[in-house]
């Protein structure tokens, strides 16, 4: 039963777990530029890092209190894919949600 695919996914099925997985994959720092950079680990971020991302967030906010139509599409033609280590369905939809606001699939 199972065959190499699973024996495989057995394997592999360890990593689900944040801590082990870094133990395989050390994520590069975001040093700045998050262009292309995956969100894996808060040890990609230094002061700087949070700071840029502080300030968009804000920019973000006052865009939408101001009803801001640009925002409708600001990740159109975008794809986002998610991947929790933890289950958690009130994230992943909150997410989701997101994503699709800005004009997102």
């Amino acid at each position: 039963m199972g065959g190499p695919m699973a024996t495989e996914a057995l394997q592999y099925a360890d990593l689900r777990q944040s801590t082990r997985f870094l133990h395989v994959y050390k994520p590069p720092k975001i040093d700045g530029d998050f262009t292309g950079k995956h969100i894996i680990s808060v040890d990609q971020f230094d002061r700087r890092d949070l700071q840029i991302l502080f300030d968009a967030t804000t920019s973000i906010r006052r865009r939408i209190r101001q009803h801001d139509r640009g925002l409708l599409q600001l990740c159109a033609g975008s794809l986002m894919a998610t991947l929790f280590y933890e289950a958690s369905t009130r994230t992943d939809l909150s997410f989701q949600a997101a994503m699709r606001h800005l004009g997102g699939e």
